[in-house]
C-alpha cells in the first residue's frame, strides 16, 4: 500500500494528465458533453421513482411524497454511478493500454485509479447540482452538507482498492470485464438505494447488514435527508472496509504488476 501512495505521489503530474484526458475524451465528442453527468442520475431517479412511488405506492417513511422517494434515490444514484463506473474503467485498465505497460517503462499504478478519480469529479458535480436542486425542496442546503466529504473519501478508497484488486485480476480472468456491468446489478439491487431496509421483511435484512456499501448509502442518506453527520457506527465500518479493500487490493497489485506484464507480453 504505502509503495502504491509513494509511486502516485511521485508521478502525480502525470496522473493528473490522465485524469484530464479520461474526462476530456469522456464528454468531448458528445452532443451534450458534461450534462450527461447529471442526466444519468437523474433520469434513473426520475424513471424509479415513478415505478415505487405512482405506480406500487411505495414510500420512503411515513408521511413523505414522490419527491422526498426522488431525493432518497437520487442521494445513492449518484455516487452508485461514481463507483460502478470507476471500478469498471479500473478493471479494464490494464487490459486496454497494455501496448504501454509492455513496451515502455511507465508507473502502472496509475491505470487503475486514474479513472475512479474521474469518476469521483463528475460525482463532485452531481452532488452540486444536487445541492441545487435541494433549494427548491423542504431539505434545503446548509453546513451539514460539508459532512459529505466523510462517505466520499471512504467510498473513494474503496473503489480504488477493488479498482487495482480486479485490474491485476482480469488479466488472467478475460471473463471480468463482461461480468462487471451484471454483478454491479446485482448488487445495486440488494443495496439500499431504491429502498430502506424498513421496507424490507425482517429476515430479508440480513441483505444489507452483510453489504459493504450499505454503510456508505446510510451516510448519504443521512447528510442529505436528515441534515446531520453520519451515523458514527456507519462511519467506522465503512471507514475500516474501505481502508482494508484499498490495503489489499493495492498490495495485490504492487505485487503481481510484472506478472501481469509477462502474461500480457
Amino acid at each position: 500500500m504505502l509503495n502504491t501512495v509513494r509511486t502516485l505521489a511521485r508521478h502525480g503530474s502525470l496522473l493528473y494528465r490522465w485524469v484530464l484526458f479520461s474526462i476530456t475524451v469522456t464528454y468531448a465528442e458528445s452532443v451534450f458533453g458534461f450534462a450527461w453527468v447529471v442526466a444519468q442520475p437523474v433520469i434513473r431517479s426520475l424513471l424509479f421513482t415513478f415505478i415505487a412511488a405512482y405506480v406500487f405506492r411505495a414510500r420512503i417513511a411515513p408521511g413523505t411524497g414522490p419527491a422526498d422517494y426522488a431525493v432518497y434515490i437520487l442521494c445513492g444514484m449518484i455516487p452508485w454511478l461514481a463507483l460502478q463506473q470507476g471500478v469498471i474503467a479500473a478493471t479494464n485498465s490494464v487490459i486496454n493500454y497494455r501496448h504501454i505497460v509492455t513496451e515502455m517503462i511507465f508507473p502502472m499504478h496509475i491505470l487503475p485509479i486514474y479513472g475512479v478519480i474521474a469518476e469521483t469529479f463528475t460525482q463532485l458535480v452531481g452532488f452540486a447540482v444536487l445541492a441545487g436542486l435541494l433549494i427548491f425542496t423542504d431539505y434545503g442546503v446548509g453546513p451539514h452538507l460539508l459532512w459529505l466529504v466523510v462517505p466520499i473519501a471512504g467510498q473513494f478508497l474503496f473503489a480504488a482498492g477493488l479498482g487495482y484488486l480486479l485490474a491485476c485480476f482480469a488479466v488472467w480472468v478475460r471473463d471480468l470485464v463482461q461480468i462487471m456491468p451484471h454483478f454491479f446489478y446485482v448488487w445495486m439491487i440488494l443495496s439500499p438505494l431504491y429502498y430502506t431496509g424498513d421496507m424490507l421483511p425482517e429476515k430479508a435484512r440480513i441483505i444489507l447488514k452483510l453489504n459493504p456499501v450499505s454503510g456508505m448509502f446510510n451516510m448519504y442518506h443521512d447528510v442529505v435527508m436528515n441534515a446531520r453527520a453520519p451515523a458514527a457506527r456507519d462511519v467506522l465500518i465503512f471507514s475500516l472496509t474501505a481502508a482494508a479493500v484499498f490495503a489489499v487490493g493495492s498490495a495485490v497489485f504492487d505485487r503481481l504488476r510484472y506478472y501481469a506484464v509477462d502474461q500480457l507480453g
